[in-house]
């Protein structure tokens, strides 16, 4: 994945079918991130970590298991009201969708899901 920008890992036509607005790509903590930050009522990201595994993720509370195409992945919720799928790709990397919705935890975290089951298909196997 050393060589995928994480925005392209969604397709223009995701893009506006989410009306997420336009990308930004960037670096947040040891993550290269592609942020939208300019939708109505939401915001969302890709995040690839090249070394950081999901035994790596930090979150309040404890991550609950969920499946994402025929990946393992947690879900977990950080900050205030932000939900993460952090999606397996190998033992030390993975890749997380996220999204934060004004407070509303459970929109968050559908919001999250929606990218991660976007972005999942354009994933490496093995």
């Amino acid at each position: 994945m050393a060589d995928v920008a994480p925005c392209s890992l969604l397709t223009s036509t995701e893009v506006a079918e989410l009306q997420a607005g336009p990308s930004k790509e960037e670096t947040i903590n040891k993550a290269r991130a592609c942020r939208f930050t300019e939708a109505k009522g939401f915001t969302m990201s890709v995040a690839i970590f090249d070394e950081l595994g999901l035994d790596d993720l930090v979150a309040r509370g404890t991550p609950k298991p969920v499946t994402v195409g025929n990946r393992k992945a947690l879900q977990s919720i950080g900050g205030i009201d932000t939900c993460a799928i952090s999606i397996e790709l190998t033992n030390t990397s993975r890749v997380d969708t996220q999204g934060t919705a004004g407070g509303d935890e459970q929109k968050s975290c559908d919001i999250a899901l929606k990218v991660a089951r976007l972005v999942e298909p354009k994933l490496p196997t093995g």
